[in-house]
């Protein structure tokens, strides 16, 4: 009850925080223009899709130091390393990246039903270190190019 109970704040902070810096974003971009007949259909446009890819984004998890084989069932690692965290979400999975490197395996996205689900999983990610099988899987949120930039930094 207190794990729900954390996430359920997680997830309503986060969709809060996510309206609140649209609503920012539309509140500005109205305030710099001179009237709201000259509001550009291309700017809401282009807000609306930005929005709709963040929340994309946020359902995903990127999955690093997964061991690639030829004929691998992906879907089945995922679920092992999941089950280590204990729980076995409904996802869809794949590898994304270049394939060659044999010392680099690619990344795994791994795309929840919901936000929230991501979300709990994030949390419970740390839990993995701890694991004999798993202590060089890490798991992360799937950024933009300029996200990954900036967390670089």
């Amino acid at each position: 009850d207190k794990l729900l109970a954390s996430v359920q704040n997680a997830v309503t902070e986060s969709v809060s925080e996510t309206v609140k810096a649209e609503i920012r974003t539309y509140s500005d971009a109205v305030r710099s223009s001179e009237s709201v007949a000259q509001f550009s259909t291309e700017t809401l446009k282009s807000a609306v899709k930005s929005a709709v890819q963040e929340e994309d984004r946020n359902k995903n998890l990127m999955v690093f130091g997964m061991s690639e084989e030829g004929s691998e069932d992906l879907s089945d690692k995922v679920q092992e390393v999941f089950g280590e965290l204990g729980m076995k979400p409904a996802t869809e999975v794949c590898r994304v990246g270049k394939t060659g490197s044999k010392e680099r395996p690619r990344l795994v996205k791994v795309t929840f039903s919901c936000a929230s689900t991501a979300r709990h999983m994030l949390l419970q990610a740390r839990k993995l270190r701890h694991s004999e099988k798993f202590s060089s899987v890490f798991i992360r949120p799937d950024r933009t190019l300029e996200e990954r930039a900036a967390h670089k930094l």
